[in-house]
């Protein structure tokens, strides 16, 4: 019975597969890449430093407005044409257009455009160690789906070997070999297959959930994840140096690229603080010309307004000699700024080698206790297939049997806790060395 409802599972699931997508991990991280929240939140703080950066180069250009103004006058008042008094109520109308543009001002706006340049090439190295950071997240996650669907496959051989002892146990019980309570050890032990089995699949099913988010998949249907026959491994840690991880690292740690630029957009500052010592120098015109009511027996609104029209142009220069020590506070601030990214920079260097050092290690550790963990589950292995014989023969009682299955269950939990626990570490050398990110 337990074999055919193993087989009806798996046909149901069968079924079900087919009509759904099935998710490399290459597709998620793809997915996470274009979909996440937070990688479009990105986007938008780079299409923001993009803005900013365009604005800054407009600031070469003149800038151009329009004026004009409506005024009623009651009383004794100035004509605005005449400019004598009159008696009596006045509209007038103005118009002007004025024009500035700077002609120097000692490469502030020059360093402007720089400094926003620098700016906007540090948001897209930011946006992508996000994505970085997103890939090995989606890593992550999709291997605790797989971990959880193997630990699932696993239960539900460990339920289907207790079901054939169940089967072995009656029949000894039938012939009169074992006492009637023998088999309520193996019905024990079958519910602790079920429950194992449950709790692998939430564990799944909270992976997926987990990974959805990442993916920002709505759909109500459950995320198919490719699961690999033998998954490969390229790297071998224990032949890693330092050294070499972390120089490769450096290259595509795009936040410390994202620091160095930073270091050079302070560096700008300085200049830009340093142009409001020295004097400035700009060139503006205008034009205008007005109309009163009063004067519109003398003369058309628009006659007025060609005849009253006036303009020029003008050069303005700025001498800054005391601002209340602004100045000198604001050169300061930017060469502290420049300290401080330096500094900044630095830290994330410091960071990075103590991290890879830290993962080159857990990743050797790793190996090493995922071959520990298969030489214990080939010795326990062992150890069982000869107390099941030995039980077959009557030589041990079901719970020697029993306790026998235990270590072997344990033993096969325990290598698969080891074997995706090295499966990812090793991800992560592979990411600093460049490698893709790939199961196959």
């Amino acid at each position: 019975m337990i074999k055919i409802i193993l087989y009806m599972i798996c046909f149901c699931t069968t079924i079900s597969v087919s009509a759904q997508e099935i998710w490399t991990l290459e597709s998620c991280v793809y997915t996470a890449r274009e979909q996440n929240i937070s990688v479009k939140q990105s986007e938008l703080g780079m299409q923001s430093a993009e803005i900013n950066e365009n604005l800054r180069r407009h600031a070469r250009n003149p800038n151009l407005n329009v004026n004009t103004g409506v005024n009623w006058n009651f009383g004794r008042s100035i004509n605005p044409v005449t400019n004598l008094f009159e008696a009596q109520t006045i509209f007038s109308n103005n118009l002007s257009l004025n024009t500035r543009v700077t002609l120097f001002n000692f490469g502030k706006i020059k360093n402007n455009i720089k400094q926003a340049e620098v700016n906007t090439a540090a948001t897209k190295e930011d946006h992508q160690q996000l994505i970085n950071d997103i890939s090995l997240q989606v890593v992550s996650t999709y291997l605790n789906g797989l971990f959880a669907l193997e630990n699932k496959r696993i239960s539900e051989n460990q339920l289907a070997l207790s079901g054939n002892q169940l089967a072995q146990v009656n029949k000894l019980i039938s012939a009169g070999i074992l006492p009637k309570n023998e088999s309520l050890q193996v019905e024990a032990q079958m519910a602790l297959d079920k429950q194992n089995i449950i709790s692998a699949q939430n564990n799944y099913d909270n992976a997926i959930i987990q990974l959805k988010q990442l993916l920002r998949e709505e759909t109500e249907e459950s995320i198919i994840l490719e699961a690999p026959e033998d998954i490969r491994l390229d790297t071998d840690p224990m032949l890693v140096n330092i050294d070499e991880l972390y120089n490769s690292a450096l290259n595509r740690q795009r936040s410390i690229q994202a620091g160095v630029l930073r270091e050079k957009s302070a560096e700008m500052g300085i200049k830009i603080a340093q142009a409001d010592r020295y004097p400035n120098l700009g060139l503006g015109g205008s034009i205008g010309t007005n109309y009163a009511n009063i004067n519109f027996l003398q003369s058309s609104y628009n006659q007025q307004l060609k005849d009253n029209l006036s303009y020029g142009f003008g050069f303005n220069l700025g001498i800054p000699i005391y601002n209340n020590n602004a100045v000198n506070a604001n050169v300061q601030n930017a060469e502290i700024a420049v300290t401080n990214a330096q500094f900044e920079t630095a830290n994330l260097r410091e960071n990075l080698k103590a991290q890879l050092q830290q993962n080159l290690s857990d990743a050797r550790a790793a190996k090493l206790q995922y071959e520990a963990s298969n030489a214990s589950y080939n010795s326990q292995n062992a150890s069982f297939q000869n107390s099941e014989k030995q039980h077959e023969l009557g030589v041990i009682n079901t719970f020697e049997y029993l306790t026998a299955k235990n270590l072997l269950d344990s033993a096969e939990i325990n290598k698969l806790i080891a074997k995706y626990d090295y499966v990812f570490k090793v991800k992560i050398i592979d990411f600093y060395l460049g490698k893709p990110l790939t199961l196959k």
